[in-house]
């Protein structure tokens, strides 16, 4: 095995010993410390990691870090650094690019199933900045040039005290590549392919007469190049280093598979089916038009238009329309970066450096199509475009008289009529599109160097913001469907809108849904608006430190080789945001859109000062190889009129060189972000569920929920009312959310115990263990509309309770009179519980190069939500469903695999990665969670995926990969989305901290929906 084989097998074996020991060697990456371009050798040097501010020669972190190296992403093929991310087992789904009905545009990564704004991003150790303009603290990572990552170190806990607010749940530091020379070219190209599988998915289209995906499907095809070059210069003083990226993905439609080609529901029978929204709309026909009387009691009709004979006729669960084949399993993205990287060393004293990066990312969402969604609408008696058999239908005179024979004045005559909540969908015309425009730039300046002998100080600004633009299209306007619903005969008996002959609204053209076919381009260009909410985030940041080493004092424990270690400084933070909905958006005149879109202004500034002390306690000792202490102290000040203390404590003692243990405490916070604070209320889209919807069971005294009459009276239910409430087919109630000015910062402790093993017995093996215990106190967010609902039944509340308010007809959803009231308050907590688990191990092989094992795992013990204070809490452990979200299973590993060949230039890895088995929540024994399942789906068995890549060296400036993840085309697994009596099984992204909206019957962000993912990457570097 020639040089070059043997220092890639050394460097292989040094970056695993990294990433389990979290020792990073200076010689192999590059850190955010640096101050001159690199030397030509190698000599040890001082260096900071992930976690701390101090330098040292020889630094342990004391809290476990993991760390992926460039060689690591590279074997995965992956462009996007959140898909990349999301394969680490202490890693859960957050936005990604699976996310199409709640998608925000940005990609997020959430460290132990907290949610994506308990974790603090960075980029060389300094914050990324808020990267979505509606007042979020979450960063938006699609920011990260993936060409450019040296390393990605993840701290998980608490690390406040060293970067301040967010890092609750940890850090992702991303280190670059920020002192390059040279040229490189990265360019790569990938697709997914998908074999039809013809599961219990597909056997439900058939049954429903949609039609199937083609057998084999090639799809999401992406294309990658990357630009990077630098050089040093005068005399080597200085570096500058440049890049520039291109990516782009194209859509990929669950049409195209048969898992997806249909919205699953339960039924009665306890099977599958094609089934969906109640928005019905089939063979140019259908609809849902259902009228109820002024007293309580069983609606007066409901009906649907029929197909092929285009009379009126009972609705049934075969009318349910379905909305999964136009939506998005992968959103379409093009992304572009550019920045620079300078740095210039005038003396040993001063180094100034400046740092650029510039980002435009451009997505679209797509779902399924607009339409009427359950208004109240008057419909006139006289309406010409009814046919005589719905006319008698609807203003027969028992209904008229039921309603109490309401009536319009059209054109100043009286007009009878009746009050029907409608619902149809815009079949006629394309589904609903959301385009996300983000502009980031993020600068930083700074000066850094050695004061005299033993202190260096570092001094930078900073000033991220994100400009976001969103359009959305193909929305009907709710004032428009009144209006061309609201019809009579014109002159010479032509159908007009009412509004047209009173004047209010002369462009309406009328909305013929009652016959099949009837429906105008002219109509569904009447009934369609555009919509455009511009949003800007800005952070600005000032920051100074110092650092000592006071050894040099003659300040050190005698039993050690180093002095006492001190950092302090001090630090100014601005954010703010301020969203800008057009009129239409404001008033929530979009059907379909969730409802009202606020604007939000507000911002917030904080004062800081920081400290931070390292302590060798003794070094080369008979009782101990080394022993060291770490103590860290931050203190805030809000300009909200809140302060804030965070502190750590950590102990690290290795016996002897072979064993290392190491313990640490931290106190972190999270400051109430400027969305939570500042969002004005509304009501808008919030839960899955009704327990108080629904028939009464046969021969009991309750609904198929479970819901007595006695519980549901609690949440406003009248007698007449119950079991005569509709639940929506799609699984959607509306909540009162927004933002609270009162609230109060969250407050976290982490503890963390473990065991490194580096055995000389066993040559270039390591191995460790950490148990980690992240309690999350006064969480701020909506409790949550089924948990208020859960919890007011289960105990009476009359807090819970009287949060209840429910419409005329006792609905939650039919109308914006019906919710539950969810804005953000301090509640309860967060918690989680669980075992890191890490091994590397390399050895060479007799005239057969070398091979190089290492898996990386967690065990998950507990992740418990206490969703009100001093109340019960629940364990998402092993479960998912609509308050657990994604599945959280116990146990989740990377294992990889890498063969380095005797022929020298060609490298095979093979990934294993495993997601343990998990239940729906419904089948728990916690009445928090529990409810009604269908057997089905109530249960994902345990996922194995095997991923193999192939590198060649083609030539000494070219190299090659080749790859393809999930070799066997494993379908992902198949859930219910709601209906036919049972509670649903599908999130939205946000039900809990752990969800992750589930899209097309399965939880892409979690498993690998697309079936194979072929990729081909080539670089070029002189």
């Amino acid at each position: 095995m020639g040089n070059n084989r043997k220092l890639q097998f050394a460097v292989r074996a040094a970056l695993a010993a990294a990433a389990a020991t979290a020792v990073v060697p200076v010689a192999l990456a590059q850190t955010a410390t640096t101050t001159t371009a690199p030397a030509a050798d190698t000599a040890l040097q001082e260096v900071v990691v992930t976690g701390s501010r101090i330098q040292s020669l020889n630094l342990n972190s004391i809290s476990p870090i993991s760390t992926v190296t460039a060689v690591d992403i590279q074997a995965t093929g992956m462009t996007r650094v959140e898909d990349i991310l999301n394969n680490l087992p202490m890693v859960f789904a957050g936005q990604n690019s699976t996310v199409s009905n709640g998608s925000d545009g940005t990609a997020t990564v959430d460290l132990r199933g907290l949610g994506a704004k308990r974790t603090l991003v960075l980029v060389d150790g300094h914050r990324l900045g808020p990267g979505q303009g509606s007042g979020t603290n979450t960063s938006d990572i699609n920011q990260i040039p993936v060409a450019l990552i040296d390393r990605v170190d993840i701290l998980t806990g608490g690390a406040s005290s060293v970067y301040g607010a967010d890092a609750v749940a940890g850090v992702v530091n991303f280190v670059l590549n920020t002192h390059f020379q040279g040229v490189k070219i990265d360019a790569s190209y990938d697709f997914n392919n998908h074999s039809q599988h013809q599961g219990v998915a597909s056997g439900a289209v058939t049954a429903a007469g949609d039609l199937l995906p083609p057998n084999s499907v090639n799809t999401g095809f992406g294309k990658n190049v990357s630009v990077l070059m630098g050089s040093n210069f005068a005399d080597d003083k200085g570096n500058a280093t440049f890049y520039a990226t291109y990516d782009e993905s194209a859509p990929v439609l669950e049409a195209k598979y048969d898992y997806g080609a249909c919205t699953l529901n339960a039924t009665k029978a306890g099977a599958l089916k094609c089934g969906g929204s109640g928005t019905s709309a089939r063979n140019g026909a259908g609809g849902y038009f259902q009228a109820y009387g002024t007293a309580p009691g069983p609606a007066l009709f409901t009906n649907t238009v029929d197909g092929l004979t285009g009379q009126f006729r009972p609705f049934t669960a075969n009318d349910v329309y379905n909305f999964g084949p136009v939506n998005f399993y992968q959103r379409p993205n093009t992304r572009w970066t550019a920045g620079s990287f300078v740095d210039y060393q005038v003396n040993e004293h001063f180094t100034a450096y400046a740092e650029t990066m510039f980002t435009r990312n451009t997505s679209q969402a797509q779902i399924a199509a607009s339409g009427d969604f359950f208004l109240n609408s008057f419909i006139p008696c006289n309406n010409p475009l009814l046919t005589a058999q719905e006319q008698s239908i609807i203003c027969s005179p028992a209904n008229l008289t039921a309603q109490g024979n309401p009536t319009q004045t059209i054109g100043g005559v009286a007009v009878p009529g009746i009050n029907m909540y409608v619902g149809r969908r815009n079949v006629e015309g394309c589904g609903r599109v959301a385009s996300f425009q983000s502009d980031s730039q993020r600068i930083l300046v700074g000066v850094k160097g050695e004061i005299v002998a033993n202190w260096k100080y570092d001094v930078f600004a900073q000033r991220s913001t994100v400009d976001n633009n969103l359009s959305n299209l193909n929305y009907f306007s709710n004032a428009n469907i009144q209006n061309a619903l609201t019809v009579v005969p014109g002159p010479g008996g032509v159908p007009t809108c009412a509004s047209v002959i009173n004047g209010t609204d002369t462009k309406c053209v009328p909305w013929n849904i009652w016959t099949p076919n009837g429906v105008t381009k002219a109509a569904t260009n009447y009934l369609q608006i555009p919509l455009i909410v511009d949003a800007t985030t800005t952070e600005e940041l000032v920051s100074g430190s110092v650092t000592g080493d006071l050894g040099g004092y003659g300040l050190k424990i005698p039993m050690a080789d180093e002095g006492v270690k001190v950092s302090f400084g001090a630090e100014w933070r601005s954010e703010s945001a301020a969203t800008s909905p057009d009129l239409e958006s404001q008033l929530g005149n979009a059907a379909g859109s969730g409802g009202p879109t606020v604007p939000v202004a507000g911002g917030f500034t904080v004062k800081e000062i920081f400290t931070e002390i390292g302590i060798p306690i003794a070094t080369h000792q008979p009782f101990a190889d080394s022993i060291s202490l770490d103590l860290g102290y931050r203190y805030s000040d809000y300009s909200e009129g809140f302060k804030t203390n965070t502190y750590k404590g950590g102990l690290e003692w290795a016996p002897v060189s072979d064993l290392r243990f190491r313990g640490s405490y931290a106190r972190a916070v999270r400051a109430p972000n400027v969305g939570e604070l500042f969002t004005p209320q509304a009501v808008g889209l919030d839960g899955t569920t009704d327990p108080c919807s629904g028939a009464i069971v046969a021969g009991t005294n309750h609904l198929a929920s479970g819901a007595t009459a006695a519980q549901c009276a609690l949440m406003g239910v009248s007698a007449g009312q119950f079991g005569f409430i509709g639940a929506n087919p799609a699984g959607q109630y509306n909540g009162l959310i927004g933002g609270n000015p009162n609230l109060q910062p969250e407050k976290s402790d982490t503890y963390s115990v473990g065991v490194v093993l580096k055995p000389r017995w066993i040559e270039n093996f390591t191995a460790s263990v950490d148990w980690f215990d992240i309690k999350v106190n006064n969480t701020v967010g909506g409790i949550g509309e089924d948990v208020i609902l859960k919890n007011c039944i289960a105990t009476g509340d009359p807090a819970l309770c009287g949060a209840v308010h429910r419409d005329a007809n006792g609905s939650l959803w039919k109308s914006p009179q019906g919710y539950v009231s969810d804005v953000n308050v301090n509640f309860g907590s967060l918690s989680t519980k669980g075992l890191d688990v890490k091994m590397n191990y390399h050895v060479a092989l007799p005239a057969a190069g070398s091979l190089a094992f290492g898996i990386e795992g967690t065990r998950l013990i507990t992740l418990d939500t206490q969703p009100l204070n001093n109340g019960p809490q629940y364990d998402c452990t092993n479960f998912f469903g609509s308050i657990c979200g994604a599945p959280s299973p116990s146990w989740r590993h990377v294992f990889n695999t890498t063969w380095s060949t005797p022929w020298d230039g060609l490298d095979i890895t093979v990934r294993w990665r495993y997601i343990g088995k998990a239940d729906s929540q419904l089948t728990s024994s916690d009445p928090q969670l529990s409810g009604k399942a269908l057997p089905q789906t109530s249960h994902i068995p345990a996922y194995n995926y095997l991923d193999m890549t192939a590198r060649f060296n083609l030539y000494k400036t070219l190299s090659l990969q080749l790859g393809v993840n999930n070799i066997t085309d494993k379908d992902p697994p198949i859930i219910d989305s709601g209906g036919g009596g049972f509670a649903s099984n599908c999130p939205t992204l946000s039900s809990g901290p752990t969800a992750s909206s589930c899209n097309g019957n399965t939880f892409p962000g979690t498993y690998d929906a697309l079936g194979r993912f072929f990729f081909a990457h080539a670089t070029v570097q002189f």
